[in-house]
């Protein structure tokens, strides 16, 4: 029972080779990797509470980790896209902007 509990928490993280490969986070659905998190977090809770129930704390408590791993994952490589596009906007626009300068000064 813990093995296949474990082994349904940690399966998106297979995926995660996959995207330190491509840099991208298309292969990862971020709700997923949420709600694995967030159900990890709410069953660690209940095996926390009352009497001490190993079973359900260790499975849930690696699945509350996994999840976290692939939250991290998935922002993380959301925030270097992200930077990348805007370097490349703004590149972009100081670029237009300096030739529209260049343009009406000598026009």
């Amino acid at each position: 029972m813990i093995f296949f509990n474990v082994l349904m928490y940690s399966s998106p993280l297979f995926i995660m080779s996959e995207v330190i490969k491509t840099k991208s986070v298309k292969y990862m659905p971020f709700t997923l990797s949420i709600a694995n998190f967030l159900n990890g977090c709410c069953r660690t809770s209940y095996a926390l509470v009352g009497k001490m129930d190993y079973f359900i704390l260790v499975s849930n408590g690696l699945g509350a980790i996994a999840g976290a791993v692939q939250s991290m994952q998935y922002t993380t490589k959301l925030h270097q896209k992200m930077k990348t596009f805007m370097t490349s906007l703004l590149m972009k626009c100081n670029s237009q902007a300096w030739s529209n300068y260049h343009i009406s000064i000598y026009s």
